[in-house]
């Protein structure tokens, strides 16, 4: 996993034997999809349209550094890298999935909904629809020292969601920052 909240997964393929079709059954979040979507995928929230994370377009490349060719295929909630690959390239073939998370920040007037809700001043997290995932940060799910430290400094909040795909490594982390 990359700072940048993304996660690589590199595909080896050693010779043209190998299968060409690598599947990856994907956890989703409750009410999401996953879609095809300009020459990658995405994770979409059913109820909002809002994007929860993506997969760029997938490449593949032999040995010498030339292209193979490679595409994504959906069934349900696996998708699978086709690579296209023959004798005629050089091996080992290396094939990617980059998945990416978003990162959100939420503004200073949700800090302060949030803290006030942290303490006990409020019950504005159930009366107004707050979006994903400051609706997460409602449920007291974020760090209740850094929505202090945000709403004492007059700062935001910022929320990642490293939602990988794979059921091992999904988190969602929130720092106070200027």
């Amino acid at each position: 996993m990359h700072d940048t909240g993304s996660v690589q997964v590199a595909t080896v393929i050693d010779s043209a034997a190998a299968p060409s079709r690598f599947g990856y059954r994907i956890d989703l979040p409750e009410a999401s999809s996953l879609v095809l979507r300009d020459g990658g995928a995405a994770v979409i929230d059913d109820a909002t349209g809002e994007v929860l994370g993506s997969f760029a377009a997938p490449w593949a490349k032999d040995s010498s550094g030339k292209d193979v060719p490679t595409r994504y295929e959906l069934d349900g909630q696996t998708l699978t890298q086709v690579v296209d690959h023959d004798s005629s390239f050089a091996y080992p073939v290396v094939a990617d999935p980059t998945y990416t998370t978003y990162v959100s920040y939420l503004s200073r007037a949700q800090v302060v909904t949030m803290y006030n809700g942290l303490k006990g001043l409020s019950s504005a997290c159930s009366v107004a629809p707050i979006p994903w995932p400051a609706s997460i940060a409602c449920l007291g799910l974020a760090p209740a020292a850094q929505v202090e430290k945000a709403y004492w400094n007059k700062w935001r909040l910022k929320v990642t969601y490293y939602n990988c795909g794979f059921n091992y490594c999904s988190y969602t982390t929130y720092t106070a920052v200027p």
